[in-house]
């Protein structure tokens, strides 16, 4: 973990830990449903202290893994997050699930007086079992929107979490969200980027057509009769792909407007999959900094 890394998780942290009476952040009610935000107990008088950890790189090494306790008390660190970019380690195959070493890890930072931040994997999808599914984008059942840049993946959803991501959220909780080590949900990780799939363009059209009703409303308030845009079937439009239509203002704002939807749907679905198994336990996330592709 590089330094620019931990300066901002701890930046991170210290705004989810707003018990100060001299500090205030207002949450959206998709992270404070269901759960008492204000209760991180046993560190609910402390500043939260530490960083992203991501041991399912070395659990060859379990010197190293020993070593990385050492060094986070020397650092004063009571709390990490882990689990991040875990789906594969978590899930090697479809449908056959291994905790065991997420529940060692957990057991020993708390024996060491370090709490966990447990996060849902859906941020990285496996790149080996579930590229091989051919759903949408060829990925995920019921269309989690899930597509493949540069080995990384990128979650729109539609109105629904694809089957499998919402499978190991229920698990992870059912299995660690009573545990007395973790203390709070890290869902997913820096949500960001945009499908392009028929079945995200149709939800794009009924987004559309549920915000306007008639064409000729949107139309109007696309200002189309400029340039020609003027649409006459709801199934002439397409987002602003990179090689499409790119001069229509309405047309890119409604479109980015759509991905936010998309975006905050997918955390909400997270969210009710971890309550699904059990936990009550605080959730939030993070974003990209002042990242200009969601509102």
């Amino acid at each position: 973990m590089c330094i620019n890394q931990l300066i901002f998780s701890i930046c991170f942290f210290f705004r989810v830990c707003y018990n100060s009476p001299k500090i205030t952040f207002p949450l959206p009610r998709v992270f404070r449903k269901g759960c008492d935000f204000m209760n991180l107990s046993p560190l609910n008088e402390k500043m939260l202290h530490g960083g992203d950890y991501n041991p399912d790189q070395w659990l060859d090494r379990p010197d190293i893994l020993k070593q990385d306790i050492v060094l986070m008390k020397e650092a004063h660190v009571n709390c990490v997050s882990v689990a991040i970019f875990a789906w594969a380690q978590l899930e090697p195959q479809e449908g056959v699930y291994d905790f065991g070493w997420l529940g060692r890890i957990i057991g020993q930072l708390y024996e060491n007086g370090i709490y966990t931040i447990l996060a849902t994997p859906p941020a990285r999808a496996p790149l080996g079992w579930l590229r091989s599914i051919r759903r949408c984008c060829g990925l995920i059942p019921a269309c989690t929107g899930i597509i493949w840049e540069s080995g990384t993946t990128t979650a729109i959803p539609l109105r629904s979490t694809g089957k499998k991501a919402r499978q190991i959220n229920v698990r992870l909780s059912q299995a660690f969200g009573k545990h007395p080590g973790v203390i709070l949900w890290h869902i997913s990780n820096e949500y960001g980027g945009e499908c392009y799939c028929e079945l995200c363009q149709e939800a794009f059209r009924q987004w559309l057509k549920e915000k306007y009703r008639t064409l000729e409303a949107l139309n109007h308030a696309w200002w189309t009769g400029f340039w020609s845009h003027t649409y006459t079937d709801w199934s002439q439009i397409e987002p602003p792909l990179p090689r499409g239509e790119s001069h229509c203002h309405g047309l890119s704002l409604d479109w980015k407007r759509f991905v936010t939807h998309q975006t905050v749907d997918f955390c909400q679905k997270e969210i009710e999959a971890v309550r699904e198994g059990g936990s009550q336990l605080p959730a939030t996330t993070n974003l990209m900094g002042f990242y200009k592709d969601l509102n």
